[in-house]
């Protein structure tokens, strides 16, 4: 007798498990909007380069004076944008500490770290200017986050918390932290400053993190809760609720009373692999929190992009999803950092990111550039460094265009439109000889577009047995329903068979080939016949279509098998 496996509610996002979750939940996600319409599964508006070739470092914070914005990468750059991204300064011996908008005697002005020095340029509203060592720091090369609290700049001062008030008064220490604990982070809830703390030089010497907690006028901290967690990386208020990112596991945990509750970890980092994410990385847009993955990860297994946590309304859960891929085209591997997340409006949302690989090129007419499944689109900018000496034709920190040659090599030309042609005109030959380790990279701000849809977008189920894992079923047909296709639609249906180690291409269904229809059934065959499994999992692949339903026909055979 034929029984029916639907797929049919989407709102459970990413699961934990491969198998079991909650209502609606998926094994994977990337790209997929449930939040819009409950009632079906939609490809996410696309994340776009904003910034060119102006970034050339790793966006790290970002900043708002009006429709300005200002972004300070680790290169020491400042960055601004009132219309296009432009460079206004490289800071030397800084690292992108810290940056945040403040009013001093009523004067707006943009603050930024160094490693020893707090900057200022300031006024934003008439003709401002720099200053680099407009107070002096404590020495951190990594952090000296920056939050406004009680009409006060607060600064994480390494192991003190540092204030600059309004009226320009600053104190280097209004309190220290226990010996080893060095701030990493700062948000505000209520009425307390919370201080996210970290020990040691790297992510991983300790497996101990904490916040502190302020009142605004104490001269020591409030309180102090721990957790076993190398470090508290990012704290976000949100709907009045603390948000805690803590560790290399990818865990996140809303701080409830003092406790720290898991809420959700980001998935697929592998055993013995690390992802941290990044204090100006997480931020709230339209009501849900985003967050980066990781802006330092050694993990080639883990989906790096802005993934997001929150519920369509009250009747449902909150839930992860990965919603938005950065414009570069990878989503895997350890070269590609997401380091920054900003909403600057209810239509504007930032992302800061930086790609860094390394590669080879050949000394020919033209050039070939090999790098491991690449996944650049013709045009993408790529500048290279080295340890030694790159060949004549290519000159260090110069942003080139990449054309695709295959899937691990491309050609370089001098700019996009000339890379995205192809052809000899402007293609990069090389001559002479080359030395050393040579290294490529690609440094970015996205903003969410409002008008491109994601086209590598991808919903893969849970594992589906009916019930009953040890009984063989006959796998029939799987049929579709969508709304109406439109012109470029595209929605490919793939599937494991008992855990396979790869997906099998079952069917598309697409305009071009059937038409403005909203439904389809494919046949679950192979050359053999109908697919036969224990197990059974599927994968839509989703360009321009909505998909509302899949119901796969199958049927268990008599005998356990």
């Amino acid at each position: 007798m034929a029984k029916v496996w639907r797929i049919k509610n989407f709102t459970g996002g990413i699961s934990t498990g491969d198998k079991v979750g909650i209502t609606g939940s998926f094994a994977f996600g990337q790209g997929l909007d449930f939040r819009t319409n409950i009632d079906r599964v939609s490809p996410n508006y696309a994340m776009v380069k904003d910034s060119g070739v102006a970034i050339t470092g790793l966006p790290k914070f970002f900043a708002q004076y009006g429709t300005t914005y200002y972004a300070i990468c680790s290169d020491g750059k400042i960055h601004s944008n009132a219309s296009t991204w432009t460079s206004l300064r490289t800071v030397s011996g800084c690292t992108g500490q810290g940056l945040a908008l403040f009013y001093e005697s009523s004067a707006p002005g943009l603050y930024y770290s160094l490693t020893t020095a707090l900057g200022k340029y300031a006024d934003l509203s008439g003709s401002p200017s720099f200053n680099d060592a407009y107070q002096v720091l404590n020495s951190d090369t990594l952090w000296h986050p920056l939050k406004v609290f009680l009409n006060k700049l607060c600064i994480g001062n390494g192991n003190a918390l540092a204030t600059l008030d309004s009226a320009g008064t600053f104190t280097a220490s209004v309190f220290t932290l226990p010996t080893g604990w060095k701030i990493k982070c700062l948000e505000v809830r209520g009425d307390f400053l919370y201080i996210g703390a970290w020990r040691g030089t790297a992510i991983t010497d300790y497996e101990q993190g904490a916040i502190f907690t302020w009142d605004g006028t104490a001269t020591t901290y409030n309180s102090a809760e721990f957790i076993n967690e190398s470090g508290v990386n990012a704290l976000l208020n949100q709907n009045d609720t603390l948000y805690v990112w803590a560790g290399t596991r990818g865990n996140v945990y809303q701080f409830v009373n003092g406790q720290y509750v898991k809420l959700k970890k980001i998935p697929g980092i592998g055993v013995g692999k690390t992802a941290e994410v990044y204090p100006g990385a997480v931020t709230g847009f339209n009501g849900i929190f985003h967050f980066a993955g990781a802006g330092s990860t050694d993990s080639t297994t883990m989906y790096n992009g802005v993934y997001t946590w929150g519920q369509p309304e009250k009747n449902y859960p909150e839930v992860l999803n990965f919603d938005y891929p950065v414009s570069i085209g990878n989503v895997q591997g350890a070269a590609l950092a997401v380091s920054a997340v900003y909403a600057a409006s209810p239509t504007k949302l930032f992302t800061g990111w930086g790609y860094t690989n390394t590669i080879t090129m050949s000394i020919a007419d033209p050039c070939v550039v090999t790098l491991a499944s690449h996944a650049f689109a013709d045009g993408t900018p790529i500048r290279f460094t080295t340890t030694g000496a790159l060949p004549t034709g290519i000159t260090a920190g110069t942003y080139y265009y990449t054309r695709s040659t295959a899937t691990n090599t491309f050609n370089l030309y001098d700019t996009a439109a000339h890379a995205i042609t192809g052809g000899a005109t402007g293609r990069v030959a090389t001559t002479g000889t080359q030395s050393g380790t040579q290294t490529g990279s690609n440094y970015g701000i996205d903003l969410i577009s409002t008008s491109t849809l994601q086209t590598a977008v991808v919903y893969e189920s849970l594992i589906f047995d009916g019930g009953e894992p040890y009984r063989r079923k006959t796998i029939r047909d799987i049929k579709l329903t969508t709304l109406p296709l439109a012109s470029g639609a595209v929605i490919t249906v793939k599937y494991k068979a008992d855990r396979a180690s790869s997906w099998t291409t079952l069917g598309t269904m697409t305009y071009a080939s059937d038409g403005a229809v909203n439904s389809k059934k494919l046949a679950f065959k192979d050359s053999t016949g109908f697919i036969k499994a224990y197990e059974l999992q599927v994968r839509f692949e989703l360009t321009v279509a909505d998909l509302l339903e899949a119901s796969t026909i199958y049927e268990i055979e008599e005998d356990i098998v």
